[in-house]
């Protein structure tokens, strides 16, 4: 029995590359072989060249302009049979098939390569691996000689024979296949893999085949040392048949070299979703950087660090299904000795991810303001009908925000209830699905509690069950009360409860049955939809997007997703108005070439935004207006106009004056704004020092106090109302007071006035 010899892999840095000459009977090519890249496709290829398996077989299949294959077949188009088991997939390498390249030929099974091989007439990218739906094929060396005899015989003349299209007319043969470089390599672990015969025993030498010592395992262990070219030897045994010998290029093996272990945050990313990279280096180094680490199907961001500690942002390419690979080769960095970097026992400088087909977690929509209406859902039950439940997310922002995310996601429907038997309450959202007991995934960031917000976990209240106990943050799970639970509420830091976030308005009859049903009757909830989408009032215009990862590229739109702007930071600041439920979107931007984009999130209430003010004469919008939430409420605030100082003029001080003296001004009905403006020193009232203030300002003298024109605001609906609810006197010189909870379905609408500027010259 004839048996080929291991298969042999060298663990390290190949400081140099082995080559191989490939005689023709159009001519010689010399082949780089890459080891770093494909090291098990190249042992294999390199088994099949020292056995002389090639030695007369025949480019069968040539394509010109794409290929030449050959490695398998006789000149009687007989296929010839492996002597090596078949090969895992490499093709995730980073080599491209590029002309000239040499690449496994397989069939449509990845893992399918023996030793048909093909060399690249051109370059080919369609045969690059791109994820789940193009596994590609393996790359694994480069033609450096001999390109003129590689398109001579892609230009041969073919025919179809025997079936096999594309065969060349005339043979083109492998003449002979021989290595004619060994390479070398440094190592830091010295493990030599092995791929054996099933059932095949193995020895070794360390003295160019004097000694001979047995193996074990498929690693060959080498102490540290110098070893020159075929001082190691192996060879194996099966049914009293031993191979010829597999011989070793040099290697040195180091003790105590740098190595690097590169770990993940998360191994299965949702597409264009952000992860952390750490890398940890046995050693210091002071040349550690980005430029050492390859990423192949994503790309790194914000790397940093210093000494044995780095880490990056890893996003992998819009891509579905692919596979991720972070890696750091051999030589790459030093440490303070200026001993290279290589491979480790303990250390892996290598590392795979997952960037799934399904998009990345969605952030939420978050406006903090003034509630109007409530949100309000329906849950359906197999068992009882509809149960209609208000959310509180004046009280719990972030948990109405996350739960209702699950919602219109429709990640309830189908899902258990069940009965707690200590207890009185129901839980829900966590199992679901083909069996009862299959846990629901999350689908959003977690978001903290919310449970110190003086609500109580009473009869019909709905809570959110955590899913740490360690950070007490919550995703999917929550709870429906079906008895007066305080022991579940706030009670201090230690003792925090559960966040209530919403109560039963209708149906409070089912949870009573459910109650009494206990345990016995198998529920269901069936859906859960959103019946009122609630009435936000934002007098900041300001949403919050929270659950972006860091430095995440997103942008917004405010009209359904017609047009988008980018956005930045985690505010969006909206313009004042009324928007509709699902109005503004928000999402997080791919980064292909077509622009694919993820994570899609709307804000499922109605929003009104910020405030309008007008000019009390005029009518004319103002800018520059803010709304700002400080100690004592909801602020507005305007800057004066440059030209201010200059506009104000002896019309104004001569119409505060008829003011002061109760003289008639224009319009009856600009009566009151008139007090307003004339009010120069803001006290509530119009006196002589108003007036006399006023023409200081004019005639540019020097005032007791430092007065200048500034806006003050009152508002348009209630706009004759003092703080008292009594129509406001031309004589009071105080603005009404603005009642943010108004119910209004409509932004709130201003009046502004200028103190000073009594004529209403300023901006007419």
């Amino acid at each position: 029995m004839s048996l080929p010899a291991p298969l042999i892999s060298p663990q390290g840095q190949w400081a140099a590359n082995p080559e191989v000459t490939l005689t023709t009977s159009l001519g010689n090519m010399r082949v780089e072989l890459l080891p770093q890249f494909a090291p098990s496709t190249v042992a294999n290829w390199l088994g099949y060249v020292n056995a002389d398996y090639f030695n007369g077989l025949i480019f069968h299949r040539v394509i010109n302009n794409f290929m030449i294959q050959g490695g398998g077949f006789n000149d009687s188009l007989l296929e010839q049979t492996p002597i090596y088991p078949a090969l895992r997939l490499e093709s995730n390498n980073g080599l491209k098939n590029t002309l000239g390249a040499l690449a496994m030929a397989r069939t449509s099974v990845a893992d399918s390569a023996t030793s048909q091989f093909f060399i690249n007439d051109v370059d080919n990218a369609f045969l690059d691996y791109s994820g789940d739906s193009n596994l590609g094929y393996t790359v694994f060396g480069q033609v450096k000689v001999g390109m003129e005899v590689l398109q001579a015989l892609s230009a041969v003349a073919t025919a179809t024979e025997k079936g096999y299209a594309d065969v060349p007319v005339s043979d083109v043969f492998i003449v002979d296949a021989s290595q004619t470089a060994t390479g070398a390599v440094r190592s830091g672990t010295g493990l030599i893999d092995l791929t054996l015969e099933n059932g095949a025993s193995w020895s070794f030498s360390l003295d160019n085949g004097v000694n001979w010592s047995t193996g074990s395992g498929l690693q060959l262990d080498l102490p540290a040392g110098n070893y020159a070219q075929g001082q190691v030897q192996i060879r194996q045994t099966l049914a009293s048949a031993t191979s010829a010998a597999a011989l070793l290029p040099p290697i040195t093996v180091i003790d105590g070299a740098p190595s690097v272990n590169i770990s993940s945050q998360d191994l299965t990313l949702g597409r264009n979703e952000y992860t952390k990279i750490s890398f940890t280096l046995s050693q210091p180094s002071q040349n550690f950087s980005q430029t050492d680490v390859t990423v192949l199907g994503g790309q790194l961001f914000d790397f940093q660090g210093s000494d044995s500690q780095y880490s990056a942002i890893l996003l992998p390419n819009v891509t579905t299904g692919r596979e991720v690979v972070v890696q750091v080769h051999p030589g790459k960095f030093t440490n303070a000795q200026g001993v290279g970097n290589l491979e480790s026992s303990t250390h892996q400088a290598r590392i795979k991810l997952i960037a799934d087909s399904q998009p990345p977690l969605a952030p939420l929509l978050l406006g903090q303001g003034i509630w109007l209406i409530n949100p309000e859902v329906s849950l359906n039950l197999n068992t009882s009908g509809k149960v209609k439940l208000e959310l509180l997310p004046e009280a719990a922002p972030l948990q109405v925000a996350n739960w209702l995310a699950y919602v219109h996601a429709n990640a309830y429907d189908s899902t258990v209830v069940e009965p707690n038997v200590n207890i009185p309450l129901i839980t829900m959202g966590l199992y679901g699905g083909p069996f009862s007991d299959q846990y629901q995934t999350a689908l959003f960031p977690s978001v903290p509690q919310e449970s110190n917000n003086g609500l109580s976990n009473t009869f019909g209240t709905m809570a959110a069950l955590y899913n740490n106990s360690t950070s007490k943050t919550t995703t999917n799970g929550f709870f429906v009360n079906l008895g007066n639970n305080n022991i579940l509420d706030y009670s201090n830091a230690t003792a925090t409860g559960y966040t209530v976030f919403g109560r039963t308005v209708s149906g409070l009859s089912t949870w009573g049955d459910l109650d009494a049903a206990g345990s016995a009757t198998p529920i269901n909830l069936l859906t859960v939809e959103q019946t009122l989408a609630g009435t936000l009032r934002l007098p900041t215009a300001q949403l919050s997007v929270a659950g972006l990862r860091s430095d995440a590229v997103w942008k917004f739109s405010l009209d359904s997703g017609q047009t988008w702007s980018s956005g930045s930071g985690t505010v969006i600041k909206l313009p004042a108005g009324v928007y509709q439920a699902q109005q503004v979107q928000v999402q997080v931007q791919g980064t292909d070439a077509v622009g694919n984009a993820a994570a899609l999130s709307t804000l499922p209430h109605q929003i009104l935004a910020g405030v309008q003010a007008t000019h009390w004469a005029t009518g004319k919008i103002l800018s520059g207006v803010q709304v700002s939430q400080g100690a004592a409420g909801y602020q507005v605030s305007a800057t004066a106009p440059n030209d201010a100082a200059s506009s104000i003029g002896l019309g104004d001080v001569l119409a505060a004056l008829k003011i002061y003296l109760r003289k008639s001004v224009g319009d009856p009905s600009m009566r009151p704004y008139q007090t307003v403006a004339a009010d120069f020193d803001a006290n509530g009232k119009v006196e002589l020092s108003d007036v006399l203030n006023l023409l200081k300002f004019y005639l540019k003298k020097p005032l007791a106090t430092d007065l200048t024109p500034s806006w003050t605001f009152t508002d348009a609906k209630n706009e004759y109302l003092s703080t008292n609810n009594v129509p406001l006197d031309p004589n009071n010189a105080a603005p009404a007071a603005i009642d943010w909870h108004q119910n209004e379905i409509s932004p709130v609408q201003l009046v502004g006035v200028l103190r000073g500027d009594v004529d209403g010259s300023l901006h007419a």
